[in-house]
Parts: C-alpha cells; structure tokens; sequence
C-alpha cells in the first residue's frame, strides 16, 4: 500500500470521539453500584444504549472486507484494533444487555460483585485496552506518516 493511501485510511478509521464514548460507558459501569436513585440508574441504562450504539454506528461502517483486502502484510499491524476491536463490540453490547436487564430487574440495585457487572467491567477494559492504545498509536503512526510528529 503506498503512503499517502495508507495515510488516507488512517485519517478515516480515526473516530474522534470514540475514546469519550467508551470512557462514559466506563465511568457509568463504575458508579452504577454507588447509584441511590432508580432514575439516576436507569439514565444511565439509557446512556449505554446511546452510547454503544454510536460505537456500532463507527464499526458499522468499515468496509473490512476492502479493507482486508487493500492491506499489505507489512501495514497489517498497523490497521489490527480495528479488527480487534470489532471482535470485541459483540460482547461488550451482550454484557451491557445482561447488565440493564439485571439492573431493572433488581430494582436498579447492583454490587461491583455481581457477575453481571463483573461481565460489564471486563468488556469495557477489553474494549478500552484494545481501543484506548489504538486510536493513540494509530493517531501517533498517522501523524509520524504525515511528517506531523
């Protein structure tokens, strides 16, 4: 792949604001078990909705079939957590699902002991980890490629 396409993807698979949205969903699973007020809780259950779903809505968008197929063995690594990273969406919109669906069971009332939460915790630090250090790395390879850093 020549550098100024390799360039050209880069710039497009860097979602500006997606690191924001999975540090809300994050922040939210953290202080849900703090949460006293059913309404409190429940806004926040509508937050993750909102939130994966524009998640999804990025993913969603990748052509990765074209993608895989435009990427050559040496750019591989350099386009790898977007694949990861959509391996992982699936579970991490299973266990926030699992957690919402707990949570007004249980009248909004969760204990970071909860396997459920638990469940929700570790796909969003999957998600952060994977996620997290790519957009920072890919931005940083970007800017590198660009002459920029």
């Amino acid at each position: 792949m020549d550098l100024k396409r390799k360039i050209e993807l880069m710039r497009k698979y860097d979602f500006g604001g997606f690191k924001g949205r999975v540090a809300c969903i994050s922040n939210g699973i953290i202080f849900l078990p703090l949460q006293t007020s059913p309404e409190k809780a429940e806004e926040t259950c509508k937050d993750f909705e909102v939130d994966f779903e524009w998640l999804k809505s990025k993913y969603d968008g990748i052509d990765f079939k074209g993608l895989e197929a435009e990427i050559e063995e040496p750019d591989k690594d350099d386009f790898s957590t977007l694949f990861k990273t959509r391996e992982l969406l699936p579970k991490l919109k299973s266990a926030l699902d699992n957690l919402i669906k707990y949570l007004r069971e249980h009248n909004y009332k969760i204990s970071d002991k909860d396997p459920v939460y638990a469940e929700a915790e570790l796909a969003i630090v999957r998600i952060n980890k994977a996620d997290g250090s790519y957009m920072h790395e890919f931005r940083r390879k970007r800017q590198k490629l660009e002459g920029k850093v």
